[in-house]
């Protein structure tokens, strides 16, 4: 799953003219009937392609992702931001993992 994300992130970066500069896995948790595994992601790149960029994770990614917690500050004097979000992903449990 992890390797399918990154890949699916790079594409869209590359789309929407973004620099990826990492995705990390993070904890893996059971939440009610679903396993979430979350990732933090680094990217970078003007400010409107990047938030583009994340407006079109649901295409990219599918309904079953979420952004947990976001932040963006400026660099290059303001001319680009970098971008520091988390990924939480959904994905439900089987019969024999809900025990």
């Amino acid at each position: 799953m992890a390797a399918s994300l990154m890949e699916a992130l790079d594409a869209s970066a590359i789309k929407h003219k973004v620099n990826l500069s990492g995705v990390t896995p993070m904890e893996r948790r059971m939440v009610s009937v679903f396993e979430e595994l979350s990732f933090e992601v680094g990217a970078s790149g003007a400010y409107l392609p990047l938030s583009d960029w994340m407006l079109g994770f649901g295409e990219a990614l599918g309904g079953s992702a979420t952004i947990t917690d976001f932040s963006m500050k400026s660099i290059d004097e303001g001319r680009r931001v970098q971008l520091t979000l988390k990924l939480a992903l959904y994905r439900p449990l089987r019969s024999e993992e809900k025990k």
